[in-house]
């Protein structure tokens, strides 16, 4: 397996794991997640200290050329400058997606976030299912 089908098949596990709570119960997962994870600032730095080997793995591994590396790498860009807001203004960045959350479980119905909570465990899986059989 090279670099690239490692890292499909830890972010299919990743994507899975995080989304499956949600297609259970929607609602209670975001008030549980933005109460628990992001109710201070040290739990918000830990969550972008926990999230901060993503960056690093896309802007390092070699990936090769072509136009999904470099998409891949991009990525890890933004992912290490949203990280880089999170640990040094973990306030602002706290407020902002508790804002967030707030904003999708008033706006959306619960039978919505199901559905996309569900196409994220579907999209998991063929991250997987990518990682191991394709690549």
């Amino acid at each position: 397996m090279d670099s690239v089908a490692i890292f499909c098949t830890l972010m299919g596990v990743l994507y899975v794991v995080s989304r499956l709570p949600m297609a259970i119960a929607p609602k209670a997962t975001m008030r549980w997640t933005r109460e628990s994870m992001f109710s201070s600032n040290a739990r918000t730095r830990a969550f972008g200290i926990g999230m901060a080997p993503i960056a690093p793995a896309l802007l390092l591994l070699p990936f090769g050329e072509g136009l999904v590396p470099l998409i891949l790498r991009c990525l890890g860009g933004l992912i290490a400058l949203a990280l880089l807001g999170v640990v040094l203004a973990p306030g602002i960045a706290a407020d902002w997606i508790r804002g967030l959350y707030e904003f999708l479980e008033t706006t959306l119905s619960e039978g919505v976030l199901r559905g996309l909570a569900i196409f994220g465990v579907v999209f998991g899986l063929v991250l997987i299912y990518v990682g191991i059989f394709v690549l």
